[in-house]
């Protein structure tokens, strides 16, 4: 790819005939055909530098390229842009970040309303933070959209926003937006891969949907750091990641630190799966199944500094199901930093959730908690490693709708290994002797 970008800049050929596309990446979704040659920009009157608005000359060449059936190239430089609507089929490739497309007015640079097979590739776009657009690049009711080595920067609020999109946004650059880099809503099977994310007001990537429904989006292998919550909050700002009320989206194998709420945030879903994600110093709860969910996994995460680790809540909200195995939660912090309501936990559960083969270590409150108050039933907790807690395991002592399990853990250094609990007081110091009849416990190694 760099070869072939190298010689596209030094050529100075109206149609460079003869670039093979062989070197750009593969999409999961088809692109319109085009007959393998490139048409510059320039030809149409786009003129790199100057210090005017384009958008005219881009439209014109746009179209020219769409009729022709070819990709347009946008050489290196700098095109100041307002709101172009780009056409189904339009294929726009660049100089990768030496072509710069930077936003005019408070209007996108780029919308894109019921338009299909589009791909946007190799060139960065540029907001303004001062401009009050929603976002730089606008979506409605579009599909088979490709977007993928670009760079966003300085949004006022949003980078990439849809409504009814079918998208993939892979392996691009988001700095400095204003609220969210991603905002997907009433989404169709997008991806969102391989994106480096940082610096954003409100939150990092949003999939949400009006009402709760099938999504299938795809969020895996992004990097993403540095998501404040400048708009205030209980929840809704400061997460890496916010999945809300969307159905079957799965979000895998990200990275992602200094949040001001949670890593990964799933409220009002169903059949969710959070895995394998690297987390790290989060001002609330690391990964947060919360409100009305059901059926969530959660396995192979490692969070490493955080209020709470994870938190499969909301019972009393119709919140249930949940497996939550194999993860590592450690080192987490006394206080929360943002929400004065977060108590330190390792891993929370509250109804039809089994908790197993999961390592907690250094908390200063419970490294397991069972149910909270009357909300709590069908719980099991097997198999997991506690060390160095306050409390190993903290199971509720309050009559609720069922029993909880807490059998064959492996308990160490921790000031109470298993105790029964009356929301934040201890009821019960030692569940070994004695514990209320919906508490079984038995053969777990305490040391």
């Amino acid at each position: 790819m760099l070869n072939r970008r190298r010689f596209l800049l030094s050529s100075g050929a109206s149609i460079l005939g003869g670039a093979s596309l062989a070197g750009l990446p593969a999409t999961a979704f088809a692109q319109s055909p085009v007959s393998g040659a490139l048409l510059d920009g320039r030809n149409f009157g786009l003129t790199p530098g100057a210090p005017y608005d384009q958008a005219e000359a881009l439209n014109t060449a746009v179209n020219a390229a769409n009729s022709a059936k070819q990709k347009l190239f946008l050489p290196a430089g700098s095109y100041q842009i307002s709101n172009v609507a780009l056409p189904s089929g339009t294929q726009i490739i660049g100089a990768g970040s030496a072509t710069k497309l930077v936003q005019m007015t408070d209007k996108p640079v780029f919308s894109l309303i019921g338009a299909q097979n589009i791909a946007l590739e190799q060139f960065d776009v540029v907001g303004a933070q001062d401009l009050a657009a929603d976002a730089i690049l606008y979506m409605q009711s579009v599909r088979n959209v490709n977007i993928e080595e670009c760079g966003f920067f300085a949004s006022a609020k949003h980078g990439v926003w849809g409504y009814d999109a079918q998208v993939q946004i892979n392996s691009n650059r988001f700095e400095q937006m204003g609220s969210a880099a991603i905002f997907l809503n009433n989404g169709v099977q997008s991806q969102v891969r391989g994106n480096i994310i940082k610096g954003c007001g409100n939150n990092g990537i949003l999939i949400w949907r009006d009402e709760p429904g099938f999504d299938g989006t795809i969020v895996a292998n992004n990097q993403i750091q540095n998501i404040e919550w400048r708009s205030g909050g209980n929840g809704q700002n400061g997460n890496g990641i916010n999945v809300f009320r969307a159905q079957n989206v799965i979000v895998a194998n990200n990275v992602i630190s200094d949040c001001g709420f949670t890593a990964v945030r799933a409220n009002g879903t169903r059949n969710t799966q959070i895995l394998g994600n690297n987390c790290q110093r989060l001002g609330e709860v690391a990964i947060f199944s919360e409100f009305g969910f059901s059926g969530s996994l959660i396995s192979n995460n490692l969070i490493d500094e955080a209020a709470t680790g994870i938190s499969i809540t909301n019972y009393n909200d119709g919140g249930y199901l949940a497996v939550c195995s194999n993860n590592i939660v450690r080192n987490i912090w006394e206080k929360s930093p943002n929400n004065p309501d977060t108590i330190p936990l390792g891993i929370a559960a509250e109804a039809d959730c089994n908790i197993t083969g999961n390592v907690v270590e250094n908390v200063p409150g419970a490294g397991l908690l069972l149910g909270w108050g009357p909300y709590h039933r069908n719980l099991l907790a097997n198999g997991n490693l506690v060390r160095k807690c306050k409390y190993g395991v903290a199971a509720s002592a309050v009559e609720g709708d069922g029993p909880i399990n807490i059998t064959g853990n492996s308990l160490f250094e921790c000031e109470q290994p298993l105790v029964g609990g009356k929301w934040q007081d201890i009821a019960f110091d030692d569940l070994t002797q004695r514990a209320p009849d919906h508490i079984y416990v038995s053969n777990n190694v305490v040391g």
